[in-house]
């Protein structure tokens, strides 16, 4: 089984900040403004408030209505109404697209998506703030598995994906991924569901001079072949990823202490 760490969400360069965790520990991913798609941001709702109101207190009554591209879609409740049949999916196209299919990526192969995040408070009137003290980091949000790709999707075919971006495109290498209903190893978790925040699940390592790019992961890692970053990449205790690329792949099967990691992370 291939593991894909896969960047989506707000950061410094798409959204111009990081997504919140909010109060209870919710990872509340921002997908990233995009104005020639069809869902906007007062659409989509964590606990019936839309994700604009939460946007505008964040970002000081500066953040103005814009469409946005909903992917990866794994939240159901993230819209009120949903098609009958609707399945948490993630698509790909392009480069990144290009770049997975070069790494083998295909069913029964798990996603880890991870974002900028910082943690958010309410202040004396209610409204959402970014904890001054706390910050930006790199952290898992989500999961999904691979039960099934579909290839240049049209809304003919798959009326049951709603308005989803990658639908009736044609991006060259459009592909949608289409969550399992259970884990291929523990069927008592979903194929595919958002993570509360938790210590195990951040990326970035703490220390003077490091950055939200490096990373700490478990020594084992050191071992094994992560796409778009050589040997040079890693330094005494962390590793130093790399801005470019959405998609970082390796092999579970290099290391049986990979799925455990896994495991522990989406329990």
């Amino acid at each position: 089984m291939k593991i894909i760490l896969s960047r989506k969400g707000f950061d410094s360069a798409s959204g111009k900040m990081p997504s919140p965790i909010l109060p209870d520990g919710t990872l509340l991913s921002m997908p990233i403004p995009y104005e020639d798609e069809e869902t906007s941001y007062t659409e989509l709702v964590y606990e019936r408030e839309p994700y604009s109101k939460i946007l505008f207190q964040l970002s000081k009554e500066k953040f103005q209505e814009k469409n946005c591209h909903l992917d990866p879609d794994i939240r159901m409740d993230v819209l009120e109404k949903r098609p009958d049949g609707w399945k948490p999916v993630f698509g790909q196209c392009e480069a990144a697209s290009s770049h997975l299919i070069n790494q083998g990526v295909g069913v029964g192969d798990l996603f880890l998506f991870f974002g900028l995040f910082q943690a958010v408070e309410r202040d004396a009137g209610g409204k959402y703030q970014f904890i001054k003290t706390a910050k930006p980091q790199h952290i898992i949000w989500g999961y999904l598995q691979v039960d099934e790709i579909l290839k240049n999707p049209t809304s003919a075919e798959y009326p049951w994906l709603g308005k989803h971006p990658h639908l009736d495109k044609d991006y060259k290498n459009n592909v949608i991924f289409v969550a399992r209903e259970t884990l291929s190893w523990n069927k008592t978790k979903k194929g595919a569901d958002v993570l509360k925040y938790k210590p195990s699940l951040v990326l970035t390592k703490e220390g003077e001079g490091l950055t939200t790019s490096c990373w700490e992961l478990p020594d084992f890692m050191r071992k094994v072949k992560i796409s778009y970053h050589s040997e040079n990449r890693w330094e005494k205790d962390y590793l130093k990823s790399v801005g470019r690329g959405q998609e970082f792949v390796f092999s579970a099967d290099e290391n049986p202490q990979i799925i455990e990691w896994v495991n522990n992370l989406i329990a």
